[in-house]
């Protein structure tokens, strides 16, 4: 149920953006729109399109929410700004 928890995780909504491989090696983009028990939904948002996808179906998935990997980069980018003012401070004091 490895599928099951990540799609859980990412939550509902144009946030939860995916792109899912089948074991048929269909592909599929868009976001997550529903979670069930058995199944969820990917919608994609410029054909208007909504899939119902089988847990069990499912090969791969990622989550493409670039939001995420540009907040991720912010916050590594101001972690190394402090640690090398923290190191030129006690360099110099």
């Amino acid at each position: 149920m490895r599928v099951k928890t990540k799609v859980t995780r990412l939550g509902t909504g144009k946030q939860a953006r995916v792109s899912v491989k089948l074991k048929d090696h269909t592909k599929l983009k868009g976001y997550v729109g529903e979670i069930g028990e058995e199944r969820f939904t990917v919608i994609d948002s410029d054909r208007g399109t909504v899939t119902a996808v089988q847990y069990s179906q499912v090969q791969e998935i990622k989550n493409t929410n670039h939001s995420a990997a540009i907040a991720l980069a912010t916050g590594a980018a101001i972690l190394g700004g402090v640690m090398l003012l923290v190191s030129l401070g006690l360099r110099g004091g």
